[in-house]
């Protein structure tokens, strides 16, 4: 059976313009398949649309489409066709009616059959598989069993009643405007884009297609599958809130004239996660008596403690005892089924997929807002309470270690010391090269969710063989703050800052630091956030996939470094699922992204607010969003950076997301070992990319690059100053195809300033604008400009 990849696998369930009538829905994920199973088979058919995901509760649910099941047969209609024109026509036929109408389909079905026989005698085959030891142990001596088990594809007809799509969803998100957030943004909501684009659409006599393309960005948020993060509603309901919105959260991540230690457990960075500013509420800490004994020191740790865990306790209230240890036994399905491929839904393990929803349905039960009061207040407790500890330590070196409700306390020295046992959930080192193994700062159970590390100085050494470590709540909240040296940090997966169904916070304060890991690493949230600061040194950031600024589901991933020349890798560790040669798909350095078909996705962050860097990719990295998540890459500083990344990068977005990528000085150097590169929009998408300065060069590859839209989406491109080289033929701005679901897009690409740049097509040249259909739109120069060529091809 050959396959036909499609890009838009969720084609039959499309938003349309809200002027139209609406239209049915049907409720499966698909792919065109060429070839039909090589069997003797009861249909002219020579191709079909194979169904990879049945959406629960709809009306293909309700009809008893599987997953696995071939369409041969739409409304009557053997699909005879071109395997090219298969979607076009089910399109055709799906639109002919409306919701309620009978809509008969014919389907290929691989059926599994068994025939059991015992001393040749035909038995039950069920009666075998439910208790195979017990069914032989009532077997008389020196009995034969013989199985044999078929394939074969049937033919069946189904019909599938239409329905409408809102009406399998949740309701809609609040308007933006109503919450904390939107409050926050409003003041600068607009601003330039919005002034440009309104002229660019008057000069070009795009009104009526550029409102319809509002209205259909509008509609993707007309409901809420019951994970969607307000600011991603937010911003496919208005484009012009994308850029505003991450300035202001990336300002306040770099403000070093907050107190950096307590920034990332402030009770107002979770605004920009679920629109809520936090009501915290006083944190008190009482003193430590001056020459408190053990006992004492015990009393006084346990009485502040207490509350905090009583606190944490209650956010995974929602939860039954039989979920919580549900979650325990296979938290690691969801993302092992990810590391493989983006879509759960077409996972083979279809075991392993209902646990995976069931997961999905766990996370989901907890309240976000609750669980980062909850870590903010702990933190607090950590940060406040550091001074006082360390000099009860020096009062009382002898003491090595104190038993805790939630586990040992461990107390260093300035010697080397080895913390490789799991049960000291609470260390406290004043200095040495010490050497951190698993289960320090890491929290991967509810019975002790509470965890942390405060390593003063010395070049330590964390180095975990586990699947979690270094500032990991899993769940729960894990915290490690090492204050200097040069450090090593090395972890497989969920590691360095995470958070899953919890809160990892890994903050260094000093030293040129080394961070090693695979997966899921470097600041990663997924129902929870995971954050990664180093505020000094020249560090290197080496993952493989999902690192280095991650957000998954309900989560908020974050990698902030505040200064030195830096290089962060993250290329990918399986080959790309386009099956380009050499190319990998890595999910990282700012990528937000969501389970395509089963939840929306998360928000990751990257900010790097000072030094020259490198940062290098794999496929979906740098600055992006898949599937209702949202990635944001930030430069602060006005160093000269480079920035390597392969399909999708630097700036992305597909299928209902958003990406934003700033730059805010130097000479930068952006390149692809590939194509589909800074600046791209692909399908109900909004991508905003901005350098402020700088003599830029930037290489597009083969295709679809530099300020780019299709398929409904959105992409505003700016360089605002320098004399910038464009090495890329197919030409900037482009736009379009269109065909998932009519319409147009929107590409507007600016240079601005006086200065000559360099165009290696040669339709492109300074100081003129051009556009075209669908819709591109290309200008160079400030002000007014002496000529415009070039009209949209109605």
């Amino acid at each position: 059976m050959k396959v036909t990849t499609i890009c838009h696998l969720l084609l039959f369930s499309i938003t349309v313009h809200a002027a139209e009538s609406v239209k049915p829905f049907i409720g499966i994920n698909h792919q065109v398949v060429a070839e039909l199973p090589k069997q003797d088979l009861m249909t002219t058919a020579t191709c079909g649309i194979l169904i990879t995901n049945v959406q629960d509760e709809t009306p293909a649910f309700r009809a008893g489409l599987l997953a696995g099941d071939i369409v041969v047969t739409i409304d009557g209609f053997d699909l005879t066709i071109p395997p090219d024109s298969v979607n076009s026509k089910f399109i055709e036929l799906l639109y002919s009616h409306s919701p309620g109408d009978d809509f008969p389909l014919t389907v290929l079905r691989e059926e599994i059959t068994s025939d059991l026989f015992v001393d040749g005698e035909t038995a039950l085959p069920d009666s075998f598989m439910s208790d195979p030891e017990q069914f032989i142990d009532n077997l008389p001596d020196n009995s034969s069993i013989t199985m044999q088990t078929s394939k074969r594809w049937v033919t069946k007809d189904v019909t599938v009643i239409l329905g409408v799509r809102n009406e399998f969803q949740l309701p809609s998100l609040p308007d933006i405007s109503t919450t904390d957030l939107g409050r926050l943004i409003a003041s600068n909501l607009g601003g330039t884009w919005k002034s440009v684009v309104d002229e660019v659409v008057k000069t070009w006599e795009l009104q009526d297609d550029y409102s319809d393309l509002r209205e259909r960005l509008i509609a993707i948020e007309n409901g809420d599958d019951g994970t969607r993060l307000p600011p991603i509603a937010a911003i496919h309901r208005d484009p012009f809130f994308l850029e505003p919105y991450g300035r202001s959260f990336t300002d306040e991540l770099s403000d070093q004239k907050k107190s950096v230690s307590s920034l990332f457990l402030h009770s107002d960075l979770t605004v920009h996660l679920t629109g809520n500013r936090l009501t915290t509420g006083d944190f008190t800490l009482k003193p430590l008596t001056t020459g408190a004994d053990e006992a004492e020191f015990l009393q006084w740790f346990t009485k502040h403690l207490t509350p905090l865990m009583d606190q944490l306790t209650e956010v995974y209230a929602p939860l039954s005892d039989d979920e919580k240890q549900f979650f325990i036994d296979n938290r690691f399905d969801l993302t092992d089924a990810l590391s493989l491929g983006i879509y759960l839904y077409s996972d083979p393990d279809k075991k392993r997929l209902e646990r995976n929803k069931k997961l999905l349905q766990i996370g989901a039960k907890v309240n976000l807002d609750s669980l980062f009061l909850s870590a903010y207040q702990i933190g607090q407790f950590v940060l406040n309470s550091e001074k006082q500890i360390f000099y009860w330590m020096e009062q009382h070196p002898d003491v090595r270690s104190l038993d805790s409700p939630w586990g040992k306390i461990g107390f260093g020295s300035s010697d080397r010391d080895r913390w490789d046992k799991p049960d000291f959930k609470f260390i406290y080192d004043p200095g040495g090269s010490d050497f951190y193994a698993n289960g320090t700062a890491t929290t991967e159970s509810f019975d002790q969710p509470i965890s942390w590390v405060v390593d003063k100085s010395g070049d330590d050494a964390y180095q975990s063989t586990s699947e979690t470590a270094q500032g990991c709540g899993l769940p729960g909240v894990g915290i490690l703050l090492d204050q200097a040296g040069d450090d090593t940090y090395i972890g497989l997966r969920w590691a360095q800052g995470v958070g899953y169904l919890g809160v990892g916070i890994l903050m260094d304060s000093q030293g040129n630091d080394s961070y090693h890991g695979k997966q899921l690493i470097q600041g990663a949230g997924l129902f929870g956030m995971g954050v990664l600061a180093d505020l000094s040194g020249n560090d290197r950031y080496n993952g493989e996939k999902h690192a280095q600024g991650v957000g998954f589901t309900h989560g908020l991933g974050m990698l902030v470094d505040y200064s030195g020349d830096d290089h962060g890798y993250s290329t990918g560790l399986q080959p790309t699922n386009y099956g380009d040669p050499g190319i990998f798909d890595a999910w990282s350095q700012g990528c937000g992204m969501g389970f395509r078909g089963n939840s929306s996705g998360g928000i990751g962050v990257v900010v790097d607010v000072a030094g020259s860097d490198e940062w290098e990719a794999g496929n979906f990295s740098q600055g992006g969003g898949y599937y209702y998540g949202l990635g944001i890459f930030r430069s602060i500083g006005n160093e000269d950076d480079t920035y390597i990344a392969s399909r999708y990068g630097q700036g992305f977005c597909a299928h209902q997301a958003a990406g934003l990528f700033i730059e805010d000085g130097g000479d930068d150097y952006y390149t692809t070992r590939q194509s589909v590169i800074s600046g791209l929009a692909w399908d109900q998408c909004v991508t905003v990319f901005v350098d402020a300065g700088g003599d830029d060069y930037y290489y597009g590859g083969s295709g679809f690059s530099l300020g780019a839209s299709a398929h409904n989406s959105i992409c505003l491109f700016a360089d605002k100053a320098g004399t910038d080289t464009y090495e890329y033929k197919p030409g900037v701005a482009r736009a379009g195809g269109n065909k998932y679901h009519g319409g147009s897009s929107f590409s507007l690409f600016l240079d601005i300033g006086s200065q000559q740049d360099v165009y290696s097509n040669q339709k492109f040249h300074n100081d003129t604008e051009r556009a075209w259909t669908e819709y591109g739109v290309f200008r160079d120069g400030n002000g007014a400009l002496p000529e415009k060529v070039g009209h949209p091809e109605k």
